[in-house]
This record gives C-alpha cells, sequence and structure tokens, in this order.
C-alpha cells in the first residue's frame, strides 16, 4: 500500500536539513559546569549525566548549526543572565533522555532541537525566558518525544514557531509565539504532529505572507492522535489560522483571526470550538474549510461541534465542506455563524454532510449541489435564516424554526411542531415557493400573499408551498394579514399543491381567519390543492347585496362603525326642548342662561357587515337666550358643547370627540303651543386601536364635520285648570342632519372613504304630565313615550375602493320620565331618564340641567 505523504509535512521536513560545519568544542562528560562568562562561539557536548549551568554573564554557542550545543542524557540550565545559542539534545539509547531548563531572565539566541527513539523522552522547561532565532529553514523549538512547559515567555523565529512531534507533550501558558515566514519556504506559528498540545492565556501571531502557512497546524491519525487544547488564547494570522490534519482539537475561549486565507482548515478528526471562541476570516477565506481526510490511506471523517462560539467571514460561505468529504457538524448553545457571502454552509459534489442546529440562531443560505447529500437538522428553539438548495434531509423539531429569503427545494422534508416563514420580512414583494419531494409530520408554514393583483384576483399571486410526491400530516396555515391590498372578498389564490391530496392544511387555530384589505378569508381543500377564499363573516345578519363577497375584517369593522358613532353622537345631541332646556313655560321676562349635562350608552345592533358596537358617552352644553321682547314669547339664542364617547368593538375599543355649536328659536304661546328649532354644526373626531386577527394591534382616525336642523311642536291639553294639575301634551319633531364625507386611515394600511349621508328623522309623542304652581315655585313631573322613525340614512363606505353599503333606516320606541322644577322664578332644576329600544340601536340615557332667569 501506498501511504501518502501530506505536502506540509514535506515542507516541514525540508526545514530540519542543513549542511553541518564544526566549531571548537567543550565536552562535559558525567561533571557539573558552571559558565559565568562569554564563551560565544564555542559549543558544549554535555553527556552521561553531566550538567551544564550558564549563569548571569555567561553565552555559550552560537545560532548556526555549527556552533549549537548538544545533551545527550544530561541536563543544562540557563539562569538569569544566562545566554546560550542553538542546543540540540538526542536520546537514542536507553537512559540517555536530557532535561532543558530557560529559567526566568534566561534567553537562547538560536533555537532548540530534540529527538529521542526506543521510548526515550527529553523534558524541557521555559520559564518567564526567551528563544529568539532567525533561521529561515527552521523551527525555534524542534521538539520531538518531548514533555515541554512554556510559562510566562516569548519564542520568536523568521520562518516557524514550534514543531511537535512523536508522542510530544506541551503545556504552554502565559506565551507568545512569533513567526514570520517567507515567500520561499513559507512558515507556521505551531506545528503539532501526534502530539498533545495544551495552550492557555497565550497567543500566536503569524505575519508570513499571504498563501505560506498557518498559525497553528496540528496533524495526526487514528492510530496515533494529535490532541490539541487551546484556550483563553489569541491566534492572528496573514494566512491560514489553524492547519488541523486528524486527531482532536479543542478550541476554548479563543480568537482566531486570518487576514488572507480560511480561518480553520480541517482534514479528517475532530474539531471542538467551545465557551466563546471567535473565528474570523478576513478577506476572502471561508471560516471553517472541511477536507477529506487521509492518513496512510485511511478516510477519516470530519467532526465539528460548535458550543456557545461564532465563525464570521467577509466574503465567502462561513462553512465549506469540500467534495467527497464526510463531515457531521454540531452547532449548539446560542452559537453562531455570520458570512458577509451570505451563505452558511456551502457543500460540494459528491460530499456527504450532517448538520444539526440546537438552540443556535443561524442566518445564512445552505447551498448543496445535487450529487452530495446533505442533512439539516434544527431542534430545541434552533433558527435559520436562507435559502436551502439540494438538500436532502431538512428535518424541523420542536420550537424550531427555519426562515426563507428566498425560493428552496429539498428532497424530503419532516416537520414536528415547528414553523417554516417564507420570508423575514412580511412587507418584501417577492414571493418565495418551497418545492420539495416528500413531506411528513405537523407543522406552520407562515406564507403571504397579493391575492388581489392587478384587481378581482387577476394575476394574484403568493408564496406557495409545493410538494411533488408523497404528504402527509396534519399542517397549520397562517397567511399574513394584509390591510393594503385593495380585496373584494370574492378573489381566490392556490397556496398549496400537493401530488396526492393527503396532507391536511387549515388556518392557525390563534388565526382563524385571514385579512387582506378589508375582508376575510380562509383556505380549503379544492382538488389535490388548498386556496384561500372569501370567507363569510357570523357579524352578517343578513348579507348585504352589491357588496364584496365575505365578512369583513376587524379593522374595516371599527373604521366603518365610525358611520354609526357620528349618527348616534348626533342623535344624543340633538334631543328635545325639555331634555335641552327644561320647562321653558317656567321661564323668566328678558331671558335664560342655561347648562346640561348627559350621559348614557348606545347598544348598537349589527347591521350590512358592521357587527354590534356598545358606546358610552357624557357631554355638556351651555347656552343663553335672549326673549325678543314681552310681548312675544320667542327667545333666540346660541349654545355649544362637547361630547365624549368610548366605544367598544369586537377586538378593541376606541375613543370620540364631537365639538358643537349652534342656535335656536323657541317660541311659548299662551295657549299651550311652542315651536323650538335648532340649528347645530359639530365636529366630530374619532380613533380606535383593535386586535386583527393574528393578534396584532391596529389603529386608525379620522375626522368629519355635520350640520343637522330640528323642528320641534306641541300643544299642551290641560284637564284641569290651566297650567296646573294634570295634563297631556302630543308632540312632533322633524330634524334633518348632513354629515360630510371622510376617510379613516388605519395603520395596517387599510384606507376606508365613508361616504356623506342625510339622515330624515321623525318622532311622534305624547307626554302626560302633572304641573304644580305654588307662588313663585313650580314643578312639572311627566311620563312620555313615542315612537321614532329614520326615512333616509343610506349611505355608502369603501375599503380600499371596494363599495359596501349601510343604512340607518329603521324604527324605536321612545320613553321616558322627568321633572322640571322653578324656585323662586329664576332658578330651574331638570332632569330627565330617557330609554330608547329599536331594530338598529338601543339607548339609555339621564340628561340633566339648570337654567337662570332674568
Amino acid at each position: 500500500m501506498n501511504a501518502k505523504i501530506s505536502p506540509l509535512v514535506v515542507a516541514i521536513a525540508s526545514c530540519l536539513i542543513g549542511s553541518p560545519v564544526y566549531a571548537a568544542t567543550t565536552n562535559v562528560d558525567g561533571k557539573v559546569l558552571t559558565v559565568t562568562t562569554d564563551q560565544q562561539g564555542t559549543t558544549f557536548q554535555v553527556s552521561n549525566g553531566g550538567h551544564l549551568i550558564v549563569d548571569n554573564g555567561g553565552i555559550i554557542g552560537g545560532e548556526s548549526l555549527a556552533q549549537r550545543s548538544s545533551l545527550t542524557g544530561s541536563t543544562l540550565d540557563i539562569n538569569s543572565g544566562g545566554i546560550s545559542g542553538s542546543i540540540s539534545a538526542s536520546a537514542n539509547s536507553s537512559g540517555s533522555s536530557s532535561t532543558i531548563n530557560i529559567n526566568s531572565g534566561g534567553k537562547v539566541l538560536g533555537y532548540i532541537a530534540t529527538n529521542a527513539r526506543d521510548g526515550e523522552r527529553h523534558s524541557l522547561s521555559i520559564n518567564n525566558a526567551s528563544v529568539t532565532s532567525n533561521r529561515l529553514r527552521n523551527f525555534a523549538l524542534d521538539l520531538q518525544s518531548t514533555n515541554a512547559t512554556i510559562n510566562d515567555s516569548t519564542i520568536t523565529n523568521s520562518a516557524h514557531g514550534i514543531n511537535l512531534s512523536f508522542d510530544s507533550i506541551a503545556n504552554i501558558n502565559n506565551s507568545v509565539i512569533n513567526a514570520t515566514g517567507t515567500v520561499k519556504n513559507g512558515g507556521y506559528g505551531i506545528v503539532s504532529m501526534s502530539s498533545e498540545l495544551t495552550m492557555t492565556n497565550s497567543e500566536i501571531n503569524y505575519t508570513g505572507p499571504i498563501g505560506s502557512g498557518a498559525a497553528l497546524t496540528s496533524f495526526g491519525s487514528r492510530l496515533n492522535d494529535s490532541n490539541t487544547l487551546v484556550s483563553n488564547s489569541k491566534i492572528n494570522s496573514t494566512d491560514t489560522g489553524a492547519y488541523l490534519i486528524g486527531g482532536n482539537t479543542t478550541i476554548s475561549n479563543t480568537e482566531i483571526i486570518s487576514q488572507g486565507n480560511n480561518a480553520i482548515l480541517l482534514q479528517g478528526g475532530e474539531l471542538n470550538l467551545a465557551n466563546h471562541s471567535s473565528i474570523k476570516a478576513l478577506g476572502n477565506g471561508f471560516g471553517l474549510l472541511l477536507y477529506k481526510g487521509e492518513e496512510s490511506g485511511d478516510y477519516l471523517e470530519n467532526n465539528v461541534t460548535l458550543n456557545n462560539s461564532s465563525i464570521e467571514t467577509e466574503a465567502a460561505p462561513g462553512i465549506l465542506v469540500s467534495g467527497d468529504t464526510t463531515a457531521t457538524i454540531k452547532i449548539e448553545n446560542n452559537s453562531n455563524i455570520i458570512s458577509g457571502f451570505g451563505t452558511f454552509l456551502q457543500v460540494f459534489s459528491g460530499a456527504k454532510t450532517a448538520v444539526s442546529l440546537d438552540d443556535s440562531q443561524i442566518v445564512g443560505n445552505v447551498i448543496s449541489v445535487t450529487d452530495a447529500i446533505t442533512d439539516i437538522t434544527l431542534q430545541n428553539s434552533a433558527s435559520l435564516t436562507g435559502k436551502m438548495q439540494n438538500v436532502n434531509n431538512l428535518n424541523l423539531n420542536t420550537q424550531a424554526s427555519w426562515t426563507l429569503t428566498e425560493s428552496s427545494n429539498l428532497n424530503h422534508l419532516t416537520i414536528n411542531n415547528a414553523t417554516i416563514r417564507f420570508a423575514d420580512n412580511s412587507n418584501d414583494a417577492t414571493f418565495n415557493t418551497l418545492t420539495m419531494d416528500d413531506l411528513s409530520g405537523s407543522g406552520t408554514f407562515i406564507m403571504r400573499t397579493d391575492i388581489a393583483g392587478d384587481g378581482n384576483g387577476i394575476n394574484n399571486s403568493g408564496d406557495k408551498l409545493i410538494v411533488t410526491g408523497t404528504s402527509q400530516g396534519n399542517h397549520n396555515l397562517t397567511i399574513v394579514n394584509r390591510g393594503d391590498l385593495s380585496t373584494t372578498g370574492n378573489e381566490t389564490l392556490t397556496i398549496v399543491e400537493t401530488q396526492d391530496g393527503q396532507a391536511k392544511f387549515a388556518l392557525t387555530p390563534s388565526a382563524p381567519k385571514v385579512e387582506l384589505g378589508g375582508y376575510l378569508y380562509d383556505v380549503r381543500q379544492n382538488g389535490n390543492n388548498w386556496e384561500l377564499y372569501g370567507a363569510s363573516s357570523t357579524a352578517v345578519e343578513p348579507p348585504t347585496p352589491g357588496g364584496g363577497g365575505s365578512g369583513i375584517t376587524t379593522t374595516a369593522d371599527a373604521g366603518a362603525n365610525f358611520l354609526n358613532i357620528g349618527y348616534l353622537l348626533n342623535y344624543a345631541e340633538t334631543q328635545t326642548l325639555l331634555q335641552r332646556m327644561g320647562d321653558l313655560r317656567q321661564n323668566g321676562e328678558h331671558g335664560d342662561i342655561w347648562l346640561r349635562g348627559f350621559a348614557g350608552k348606545f347598544d348598537s345592533f349589527s347591521g350590512g357587515k358592521l357587527s354590534r358596537f356598545d358606546m358610552s358617552y357624557s357631554g355638556m352644553q351651555i347656552g343663553a337666550d335672549k326673549r325678543i321682547s314681552p310681548e312675544v314669547p320667542l327667545f333666540v339664542g346660541m349654545f355649544m358643547g362637547q361630547t365624549n364617547g368610548s366605544p367598544d368593538y369586537r377586538t378593541g375599543d376606541g375613543t370620540t370627540k364631537s365639538s358643537n355649536a349652534g342656535i335656536y328659536g323657541s317660541y311659548m304661546a299662551d295657549s299651550g303651543f311652542y315651536l323650538d328649532s335648532v340649528l347645530k354644526y359639530s365636529h366630530l373626531k374619532n380613533s380606535f386601536n383593535v386586535k386583527d386577527s393574528q393578534n396584532s394591534l391596529v389603529r386608525g382616525n379620522g375626522n368629519s364635520d355635520g350640520v343637522s336642523f330640528s323642528m320641534e311642536a306641541g300643544q299642551k291639553f290641560n284637564l284641569n285648570e290651566q297650567n296646573n294639575g294634570f295634563y297631556i301634551e302630543p308632540q312632533a319633531q322633524l330634524s334633518y342632519g348632513h354629515q360630510d364625507a371622510t376617510q379613516v386611515r388605519s395603520s395596517n394600511g387599510l384606507k376606508i372613504n365613508l361616504g356623506s349621508y342625510e339622515s330624515l328623522m321623525g318622532r311622534a309623542s305624547t307626554l302626560f304630565g302633572y304641573q304644580l304652581n305654588q307662588g313663585d315655585n313650580k314643578i312639572n313631573v311627566y311620563l312620555k313615550t313615542g315612537i321614532v322613525r329614520e326615512f333616509e340614512g343610506d349611505v355608502d363606505y369603501q375599503l380600499n375602493g371596494s363599495t359596501e353599503n349601510h343604512t340607518f333606516k329603521g324604527n324605536w320606541w321612545n320613553n321616558g320620565v322627568g321633572v322640571s322644577a322653578q324656585i323662586a322664578k329664576q332658578h330651574s332644576f331638570y332632569l330627565d331618564i330617557d330609554s330608547s329600544t329599536g331594530n338598529k340601536f338601543d339607548q339609555r340615557q339621564i340628561n340633566g340641567g339648570y337654567r337662570f332667569s332674568f
């Protein structure tokens, strides 16, 4: 079997080849020697248990191969102030291992190289010291079968930093490794081949030319892994940040920045990114590049775990899986991948990739070629926002969600109480299509639509789900409400296409209707497909001829009910002479100043497509009049007032305010006949807040002006003496009103145009009363009953241009009881309790006032 050797291994091995040149040599054979003077250029050979100590002021050897000191089965100490050139240690027989200690303040100006065979292991300790080399083809530390501890130290070389091989074990803490590299020979910060590396609170800086090396390189195989742990550290590279071949690498709370190539290249083996690790590829590099692993012909899979960590790229996919590669990628515990290229995962031909997202939120596309096998699983509140292309299996488990940014295609979708959104922005005008071979499970699909199209459903469109093979399960559809559409309620639109019609679809129970424009829509099956159609409203009693084909939305209902509000408030403000001023027969000789307040509640019945609502209201009016002359009992006056209402709709409420002013004339004949006329102007402001069918808050407001004129007449018939005792008073009233057209704008885009309307209301009533006069004090108690009829009141309103009809026509009974009392000729108090019951609305009202006569 022919073994394949990585080109990187060949490059590193070539760094170790040199031409030996010999210099003056001092032998330290089985003895202790301390150097305290400058012996630069002299090499030392320490063997057979010898111990060489370089103290302050001592200098030995040089940087070149010919000037290096060598150890065999011995010890070398470089103490504070001591300087050594290059050092080598070899162990080719039992008991020939050596120990090298670079102690605090010691320096090595050169490289350190160790090798051992037959189970021998060297020991290297570098503590608060430095190793500096300028050898372009060497490592600063080239360690074979060595236990190395590096604390609070700096390792610098113009080529390579540290090489670990043949089961070396290195612990690096609070240290800095600097490697420069060259265009010709490249460079590496740390290389670990079949060894163990633990790096904590340290930093690797590789500044070689782009394309020349990696800051961290790890080699391993199934039989002899290279185990690497990097924690609380930082790796900076102008080329690849970390090149990992086989083995097991854990990177914890560490930042890797690659400025010109891939942040991490993994060729077989396991990689664990944990504890807020941050991987960044600047320029055109990938965040994580996965290759097929080969070591002595063995096929190695790539296993990657991101745990509370992130990968970020500027102009390339976050993760790329190369051809014929097998990869398992776990992204969990709030991990994140940010791609400036817009692609989170790209899979090349022949690759087999399984990705699981667990409690993490990823934004980016998944792009796979057709002959690759790419499986994606989302679970435990994980979310993915992006396009999926040629994905084999997509599994969405409980509380997971996928948001499409473009049309996508899958082979198989299994969804279990999860959600698929067809866009990350409901206002995006581009609709998406999700196509798959097979569908199973149960889930929710959130979709958008333009059901109106060019009008009346012509050329309409929307998001669509297409299943070309088998479909199973019960699924919910949430169609995003759109109040801005110019719908009529008669349109239909296919939103789900299936080949077999076996899966079942329905609107989400929490949003059982869709609000599009001013109308409600539902979903129904049509053959093997499912379509949107205009849904009838339970509030329609009866259906309105000539209107749209479905019930109207809560927003349309609240906005159009502005018609009812204006009508009812005008009725409350006009009322009768008794309610406005009390018994005017209890008047002064010159005129009056009066104030009245009223409060009540309307219960408006449903009419056409408008649902019923109730409205509490209260108001106040103040006025003054003057008698024309003592001989003519004609009073002319003016008034002003304000009424506030609080309408309650089926899914919300609102506020309304009517400001009014007017003039009136009242004629009171001695015979008991009276005639009262009122001309009133009012300005109405209305606003509402309602929840739509998807529980979103919608606001709206509008203003309108109106005028009204009322003429009331009556004749009092005393049953006893005049102005004392029982009496009967027939009354008649005719009121005309005009309300201007207006537009109500709502926050969801729905425009409700309310037409102007005319009102002609007639009332025929009878009062049964008792009047008691005692000097300057008078009291009048009465009961009243009558019928009121609206003769006009037809009005149109439009929902984004679609016309609906409404009418106020109808009859109602009006009944009440009241009292009016005059004290000392000048002070009159009056109270009236009133009720109306009809086929359009019910009313309960209390009215009270005070009049000062002079």
